[in-house]
């Protein structure tokens, strides 16, 4: 808790404000990630990976990089 105190410390009020009111909003959120029904035998209903939106948010990232760069 010391630890915690000093940290906190060295933030503004609206800081922490800040911080607590994202942390909230994350645990509000990753509760729906547990509501997820069971697939059954049909492999057309498994659930789409992670991965996939993380792939084309690097691709994204990517394509953004290369025209920046393009135009400089």
């Amino acid at each position: 808790m010391k630890c915690m105190k000093k940290i906190i410390g060295y933030m503004s009020q609206p800081q922490v404000q800040k911080i607590l009111l994202l942390m909230v909003i994350l645990c509000i959120i990753t509760i729906g990630l547990y509501a997820q029904s069971d697939p059954g035998d049909d492999p057309a209903n498994a659930p789409v990976d992670g991965g996939l939106s993380l792939l084309l948010a690097g691709g994204i990232g990517f394509g953004i990089k290369q025209l920046r760069k393009k135009r400089n």
